[in-house]
């Protein structure tokens, strides 16, 4: 019989305030590619650490080399899958859309699902603790393109990172 119980989460942890500025420092290009991978191989490396210490029997990388502007960022999948895609594009407005005829089921656009408009004012708070208040204003994604993965460097420097955090923890 087991006298532990393995533990593990999924997906994003809360990004330092050391990443938060490397990020926003690359995105102005004062922060070169190769530093903000130093920044990020350290980060992710603490948070390992963290991790571990904390019991965390399968830990992650917290998605520490994705892309953020906040803290607490649900959006830095959406800028991941823009750096690992060819034939997506970010749009500033999308072009127009015929109304979905009733009885059909279909997505539709973000800004006019039942949720966003019954929570608008939530949604423009920057107090309500929805996190989309304080960015910028929203882009869109279009396939523009032949859809293809290229983002195979970019996960192998993750796996290797997370790879180094684990050799360290």
């Amino acid at each position: 019989m087991t006298t532990s119980i393995r533990t593990t989460h999924v997906g994003s942890l809360p990004r330092t305030d050391t990443l938060l500025k490397a990020n926003a420092d690359h995105a102005t290009g004062a922060l070169s590619d190769s530093d903000l991978a130093a920044v990020v191989r350290s980060e992710t490396d603490a948070v390992v650490a963290k991790q571990a210490e904390l019991g965390i029997t399968i830990v992650n990388d917290g998605e520490y080399g994705h892309a953020m502007t906040e803290k607490v960022d649900y959006g830095a999948w959406w800028s991941y899958s823009f750096t690992r895609f060819a034939g997506l594009e970010l749009l500033d407005e999308l072009p127009p859309r015929k109304p979905t005829p009733a009885g059909k089921l279909e997505l539709d656009a973000m800004t006019d699902r039942r949720d966003w408009v019954a929570f608008a004012d939530a949604y423009s708070d920057p107090t309500s603790g929805i996190h989309l208040a304080t960015r910028r204003p929203w882009s869109f994604p279009a396939l523009t393109g032949e859809l293809s993965y290229t983002g195979q460097e970019v996960v192998a420097r993750d796996i290797a990172s997370l790879k180094e955090a684990l050799a360290k923890a």
